[in-house]
């Protein structure tokens, strides 16, 4: 029985020690991924360096890559080499606690060594100075995701696509699988490809489709794709502007100088955006109050891509009964149409006494009035005195 029971506990023993990750034994199902191994043989000479052709190679490995490597003298027994990778930046004094070391040789050795941070050392001899080279750890392979454009501007009840690229990094190679758009309420998107082949210096297309549901609320949204592959995985986000059919509001002069008791004229333009068609009412009103205004005519119809213009007349009064003083007004015009859009532009009036064009104040020419009667007086006083037939 107690034989029994030994056989039981050694065949345990056997299948807890197949089960672990560091077992010398093997089930397939419990194997572990790794990374890639890259292998790398070098042979010294302390007079050229390791190897021969070319000398001291540039050694390039993937971040998370196990390095094995085979050094061996090409000296003879007597002159001892070491490879190392300088990672505290200690030069040819290595410190194996940090730096990445290798066996001394004679005789030929290899060695595995692991956990190389991205970036570029340089790797040397312990013994011999001229033996020393480039050691890079580039990133891992990766892709990127490009949309282009990266923002729409979309009609509701429309649609509009943006390309997405995706391109190899680091010799990426593979096929990058994209999930489901995510989409904001109002908004539904879907791609030509799920998912596209890449590789370096092939770069794959997918078209990303974006609808705009016809009452989607105007304004900024945002539609994100994630695509997958090679244990990466990324997202490109496209930015959508909604909009709605609308219309702009113009004025042909930016300001308008009235002299008192005059009128002062603007052209309004009004034009179609984005399909609008329709009736836009037009109300101004002024501040300070004083002038008046009208428009002809005082509705406009604008047809899709159209525009039309009304011609804006603001009068001003003077007298004993004038409303309206000298100075600074400001018109503001609104148009309205049934969609209950609404636009508003100003127009800065001056009213003055006399046209800016002429330049001369009314006090001078009062002065120059009376001047001129005077010297008038004058000549008529020195004729009648003057004696008949002198």
């Amino acid at each position: 029985m107690s034989i029994v029971k030994s056989l039981c506990l050694m065949v345990v023993v056997l299948l807890l020690v197949a089960l672990s990750p560091s077992s010398p034994l093997s089930i397939s199902s419990f194997h572990k991924a790794y990374a890639a191994t890259r292998t790398v043989s070098l042979v010294g000479h302390y007079a050229t360096g390791w190897n021969s052709t070319p000398a001291n190679p540039t050694i390039t490995i993937t971040e998370g890559d196990t390095l094995v490597i085979t050094t061996s003298s090409g000296d003879g027994a007597g002159i001892p080499h070491r490879f190392f990778v300088d990672v505290n930046g200690g030069g040819m004094i290595p410190d194996c606690s940090v730096d990445k070391c290798a066996s001394i040789i004679p005789p030929t050795a290899t060695d595995t060594l692991t956990g190389s941070a991205r970036g570029t050392y340089t790797y040397y001899c312990q013994y011999h100075l001229i033996m020393q080279g480039t050691f890079t750890v580039q990133p891992p392979p990766d892709f990127t995701i490009t949309p282009n454009p990266s923002s729409l501007t979309v009609l509701q009840g429309a649609s509009q696509t943006s390309t997405l690229t995706v391109s190899s990094l680091n010799g990426f190679s593979g096929t990058v699988t994209f999930s489901n758009p995510n989409t904001p309420a109002g908004i539904t998107a879907t791609l030509s490809s799920s998912s596209v082949p890449v590789s370096s210096g092939s770069p794959g297309t997918t078209t990303l489709n974006v609808t705009v549901g016809s009452s989607t609320a105007k304004g900024s949204y945002a539609v994100s794709v994630t695509g997958s592959g090679g244990g990466n995985s990324h997202t490109a986000n496209v930015a959508v502007t909604v909009v709605g059919p609308d219309f702009a509001v113009d004025l042909g002069e930016p300001s308008l100088s009235i002299i008192l008791g005059s009128s002062g004229n603007a052209t309004l333009t009004l034009t179609s955006q984005n399909g609008f068609a329709g009736n836009v009412n037009l109300i101004a009103t002024i501040s300070p109050s004083g002038p008046a205004i009208s428009f002809i005519p005082v509705t406009l119809s604008l047809t899709s891509g159209g525009s039309a213009t009304s011609k804006l007349s603001i009068a001003t009064s003077s007298g004993i009964y004038s409303t309206t003083s000298l100075g600074s007004y400001t018109v503001t015009i609104t148009g309205t149409a049934s969609q209950s859009l609404s636009h508003s532009i100003t127009l800065p009036i001056t009213v003055t006494s006399s046209s800016p064009a002429a330049g001369i104040p009314a006090s001078a020419l009062i002065l120059a009035g009376v001047a001129i009667l005077a010297v008038v007086v004058v000549v008529a006083y020195a004729v009648l005195r003057r004696k008949p037939g002198k």
